[in-house]
């Protein structure tokens, strides 16, 4: 299992056990296992944490669906977690406690709905990858789609092509096809191929979805963090071997 995917699992219990507490203090409903679900809450949304912190995520201010899911998921670990706290001095902050639960429901489903949203394809477009906007869905129809030399084009966002500072005409020239026969696990963005062989995120012979000896495609590009993209980074990129021909 991934970090991405443990990260979900988390996140999604979490989130059920938030809105769960948080309607039965707003209708009252008698439940004698309150502290343990509670408790059960706290475990998830820090779990959550580390799963997100283990994929590499970026937290900031960009008005953009990723950050307000990120904004949003981390209001509501926050303002449970705060909730939490204030339970242990119940008589005292009781009406702040339940405030706070309701803050933290209502960031959840904000958080869940973005996810929803933003991962969609990743979570629930696996059945779709024959279709023209995750190209070709079999190895013999992308190899069908490619003749010759070719630049990837990976649409927006992708103008900068390759590492200026990478030396492309010293590399070895690689297909297609052999790129998806390779026993490795490679994987090919900007027309570069790297070798993500024993990488973390790559244990599971997938990430974010994509498979081993694949390349880049633009619905990728669009759910993956933006941390992701620096080839740079050793926890993302492993050494470059070929190019893209």
């Amino acid at each position: 299992m991934d970090w991405f995917v443990f990260h979900a699992l988390t996140a999604s219990a979490a989130f059920v056990l938030i809105v769960f507490l948080a309607l039965q203090c707003r209708f009252r409903l008698a439940f004698r296992y309150h502290k343990h679900v509670s408790i059960l809450m706290v475990l998830f949304g820090l779990a959550s944490l580390a799963g997100s912190l283990g994929y590499g995520f970026i937290l900031g201010l960009d008005l953009n669906l990723y950050q307000l899911h990120n904004l949003t998921g981390f209001a509501s670990l926050f303002t449970s977690l705060g909730s939490f706290v204030l339970a242990l001095f119940r008589k005292r902050f009781l009406g702040l406690h339940i405030k706070l639960a309701y803050i933290a429901a209502v960031f959840a489903v904000l958080a869940m709905l973005t996810a929803l949203v933003y991962y969609w394809d990743y979570m629930f477009g696996f059945q779709s990858r024959g279709t023209s906007s995750l190209g070709p869905s079999s190895p013999g129809e992308l190899q069908s789609s490619v003749s010759g030399p070719q630049t990837v084009d990976l649409g927006p966002g992708s103008a900068d092509g390759p590492d200026p500072g990478l030396a492309t005409e010293n590399l070895t020239c690689m297909t297609l096809g052999e790129l998806e026969s390779d026993p490795r696990c490679l994987f090919e963005m900007d027309g570069i191929v790297y070798d993500m062989t024993g990488m973390e995120m790559w244990q599971s012979g997938q990430h974010f979805g994509h498979m081993c000896n694949t390349r880049m495609d633009e619905a990728l590009r669009r759910r993956l963090p933006p941390t992701h993209f620096d080839t740079s980074n050793p926890k993302y990129f492993g050494p470059v071997v070929a190019k893209l021909c």
